[in-house]
């Protein structure tokens, strides 16, 4: 089975965002991730749930593509568990799984102990990149989206959660942390400078996230919405190349 490991070749940093409500709507997400040169998609919590985690499994597999499954699980470590190995033994399990850092130590300790027996790898969500700084600091008596993100990361390595998502804003925190530098980072929020920004707050371009250290870009409207998406993909797997170069 294929894992999510440090050092992917340009061609393997973007994992298109499948997210889509019906099959008629997925496949051609899917056919334009093959046709565009891409190894992995990321197959979203709308997708899992309007097809079921069998099927969404079986349309990645049919496309010769591996998955992420942003489930953003978020519950008691009992829970956790099941979910995980309800998504660990599909027919094509996915590379990595996503849940909410905040679910707390136990789960994440429960995350990363069927992890470490499957190989895929759990990724902890720290804080949306649709959740702007005045919101958090609101949520959470004051403090910002960067320190919640680090005291979630940190939290995350202590219970051997290692994957980890965050805005591209604190990615340099991340690497520049003695307790989180080595996490795989797995970046949302990624808009080339030719396209809109969307509903995304906390953005920033491929290179500059490759720049900061970035091991997996989550890039879906910019590629998916293009006039020509394959040759997107490839502008976009260029730019970070000559970013890595640099």
């Amino acid at each position: 089975m294929a894992q999510l490991e440090k050092g992917l070749p340009p061609e393997e940093r973007v994992i298109l965002a499948v997210d889509a409500s019906t099959r008629d709507k997925a496949l051609p997400l899917l056919s334009m991730a093959r046709n565009a040169g891409a190894k992995y998609v990321k197959v979203g919590l709308e997708f899992i749930l309007a097809l079921g985690p069998e099927e969404a499994s079986r349309m990645v597999k049919t496309q010769g593509l591996e998955w992420v499954a942003d489930a953003k699980i978020h519950d008691i470590a009992n829970t956790t568990g099941g979910a995980f190995s309800s998504l660990a033994n599909l027919p094509h399990p996915p590379v990595g799984i996503t849940m909410h850092a905040t679910a707390g130590k136990s789960s994440l300790e429960k995350a990363h102990e069927i992890g470490a027996k499957t190989g895929i790898l759990p990724i902890g969500v720290t804080v949306l990149t649709s959740i702007k700084d005045e919101e958090v600091r609101s949520t959470y008596n004051g403090i910002s989206a960067s320190e919640l993100v680090m005291n979630l990361a940190r939290k995350a390595v202590t219970a051997g959660v290692n994957g980890l998502v965050c805005s591209p804003e604190e990615l340099p925190l991340i690497r520049a942390d003695a307790d989180t530098k080595d996490m795989f980072a797995m970046i949302p929020g990624i808009r080339p400078a030719w396209a809109e920004t969307g509903d995304q707050s906390r953005i920033t371009t491929p290179a500059q996230a490759i720049q900061d250290g970035a091991d997996l870009l989550v890039i879906g409207r910019p590629i998916a919405e293009a006039p020509d998406p394959a040759a997107a993909y490839r502008a976009i797997v260029t730019e970070i190349a000559e970013a890595l170069a640099a």
